[in-house]
């Protein structure tokens, strides 16, 4: 990909578009990584660029998490104008989607599977969430933690029918087939967006910044760069960078829109099926 040369000129571009649309990971993207994923907490930086951009005419803010809805909201405050989307896309706003009974007791039969490997793993734990069961062995050391992983692998592979979705030290298995990148495509086409930004920290962010364009910008949130990625070292760098974006769009489409020769593009409401990324109607702000 040919892409900015660096965060600077990416930001000039991504401010001076007519359609932004942001797509932020949430865990090690806009909130550091903790001990426990309760104690998460979104970069204050991260809040008031977040906050001023949603508020901005012709642009549009998501968030995109593997976390469910319920652990996203309770770790995330609300932001007016701010669309949350749990579970890679499993879980959209608004939509009641229960599981089938079959899914429910393959999900508690792969999380006992899972407690079993951790039991004897200091620092590691199992999360059962809406859709799916994690093992997390970030606290781990990590010769004992590999096998942990091996062995949680062959455990699920004992079940049919699971989607799975790696982190960093965390892998994780959902009775939905919905990624990120499906997720990210789905929002792409509804919003129709003249430039698309995409920030995130592990394997189903960068599996999402395929489906960009190649005029769009990736932000990977590591000290490690990847080849068609802008990186920046941590959630709290991400959060400034933020900021100073929401600062130049607001000089160049001011409190009006004037500079995107358009209004803004009405709050979307979103919906999904089970088995589907969703679609997305608009609504009234």
């Amino acid at each position: 990909m040919t892409g900015p040369e660096n965060l600077d000129d990416a930001s000039r571009r991504l401010a001076r578009t007519q359609r932004l649309l942001i797509a932020s990971d949430f865990d090690g993207t806009l909130s550091p990584l903790v001990e426990r994923p309760a104690e998460a907490r979104i970069v204050a930086d991260a809040v008031a660029g977040i906050t001023a951009l949603a508020a901005s005419p012709g642009t549009t803010v998501v968030i995109l998490s593997g976390r469910d809805l319920v652990s996203l909201k309770a770790v995330c405050p609300a932001i007016p104008g701010v669309t949350l989307i749990g579970s890679y896309g499993a879980e959209w706003p608004g939509v009641i989607a229960p599981l089938a009974e079959s899914d429910c007791q393959t999900l508690d039969a792969l999380a006992a599977a899972l407690d079993g490997i951790v039991s004897v793993l200091p620092g590691a734990f199992v999360e059962r969430k809406t859709v799916s069961a994690a093992i997390n062995v970030r606290l781990s050391d990590p010769d004992p933690a590999a096998i942990a992983i091996d062995l949680a692998h062959k455990a699920a592979a004992s079940f049919t029918g699971l989607t799975r979705h790696l982190g960093r030290g965390v892998v994780e298995w959902s009775v939905r087939p919905t990624r990120k990148a499906d997720v990210l495509a789905t929002l792409r086409r509804e919003h129709n967006p003249t430039l698309t930004v995409a920030l995130g920290d592990d394997e189903p962010d960068l599996e999402a910044f395929d489906r960009l364009d190649e005029a769009d910008v990736r932000i990977f949130v590591s000290p490690s760069a990847r080849k068609g990625t802008l990186a920046v070292n941590t959630p709290a760098e991400a959060g400034r960078w933020l900021a100073s974006l929401a600062r130049l769009r607001s000089e160049f489409v001011g409190p009006t829109g004037a500079g995107c020769g358009q209004t803004r593009p009405a709050t979307s409401t979103i919906q999904s099926s089970p088995s589907s990324a969703g679609s997305v109607t608009s609504a009234g702000a």
